[in-house]
Order: structure tokens, then C-alpha cells, then sequence
């Protein structure tokens, strides 16, 4: 069903390969857990890596999301900057921030995994230097993680640990 609508939408051509510039399989690979939704969302985008729709699971899970695509030196920058956004919130009642984060994750979050994705394909063809790549290979530089889920966590623990310290500092 999706691969038919891919191809009435031209989202797809007839040889499969996707508005991503990687065969379908290559993108199913890749992605893993939740595969039509990225074929879909990618494949509808005029520019994927600019815009290419609105996710509600970045939205809520924020950097768990981030986490579990392996997208973790966004984690670690959005870590930094939910850090910033605390301390604004307590020294300077500035708390629209972490608002901010969240809009800006469910509008790029498709996007940000798009250029993650190109980027990791690129290195990966640099590697291979010529080789064709094969569905293991791909697999194996993405894919979804139940151990991101818990890097994720780790990273919201300290957050909020960090973010109470910060709290209890400037309210006394």
C-alpha cells in the first residue's frame, strides 16, 4: 500500500529509488523501527533536509527521540542549551525556552535524521570505497536503539538534577 502510494505521489520511481537518493531498501535499512513514516514524510518533503513535516514523537520525547535514532550530538547540544533554558528560568524568569526546544524539535526532527542519515551514508560509502553497500552494513550505522533510550535518560536525570541544584541556588 505505502509502496504503491509512493509511486502515484512520485515519491518514488519505478526502480524504488526514494526522494532521499537511496533505494527504498537502503532507506528501510537505515532507519529501521518505524521505516514507512520516514519513507513517507522524506519522500513527500520538496527538501527533506530542510523541512520535511512535523513529528510529534520528537515533540514528546524529546531527548529520549534524540536518543533512540542515535542522534546523539544533538542530544548532547540540546542537553546544553535545555541547561541554558534552566538557568534563564531561575536567575531571569525567562522560561519560554524549553517551550522553544520543543517546537523546534517537532518542525527539524524529521530533518535533522534526514542529514544524520546522509551524513552516515556518505562516510559509509567513503569506507566502502567503491564496494556496493548491502542491507548489513546500512543496519549496522542505523537503526533505532533501546540503549540511546537509556543515553537519553541519562541525559534528562542530569538535567533535572542540574535544573533542581540551579532552582534551590537562586530561590533561597
Amino acid at each position: 500500500m505505502i509502496e504503491q502510494r509512493a509511486l502515484e505521489e512520485g515519491i518514488q520511481d519505478s526502480e524504488g529509488y526514494l526522494n532521499t537518493g537511496y533505494s527504498k531498501e537502503i532507506v528501510e535499512a537505515f532507519v529501521g523501527d518505524n521505516r514507512e513514516y520516514y519513507i513517507y514524510k522524506w519522500g513527500n518533503a520538496t527538501d527533506p533536509g530542510s523541512f520535511a513535516g512535523w513529528n510529534w514523537a520528537a515533540v514528546f520525547g524529546g531527548m529520549f527521540w534524540l536518543g533512540y535514532r542515535k542522534l546523539y550530538k544533538l542530544l548532547a547540544i540540546i542537553w546544553g542549551v535545555e541547561i541554558v533554558s534552566a538557568f534563564l528560568q531561575f536567575r531571569y524568569d525567562i522560561g519560554i525556552l524549553g517551550f522553544a526546544i520543543q517546537l523546534v524539535l517537532g518542525a527539524g526532527a524529521n530533518s535533522m535524521y534526514f542529514n544524520e542519515m546522509k551524513k552516515r551514508m556518505k562516510k559509509l560509502e567513503q569506507q566502502k570505497a567503491g564496494e556496493e553497500l548491502t542491507i548489513k552494513d546500512v543496519s549496522a550505522i542505523g537503526g533505532a536503539s533501546d540503549k540511546g533510550i537509556g543515553i537519553g535518560l541519562l541525559f534528562m536525570v542530569s538535567y533535572v538534577a542540574l535544573a533542581v541544584a540551579m532552582g534551590m541556588a537562586f530561590l533561597n
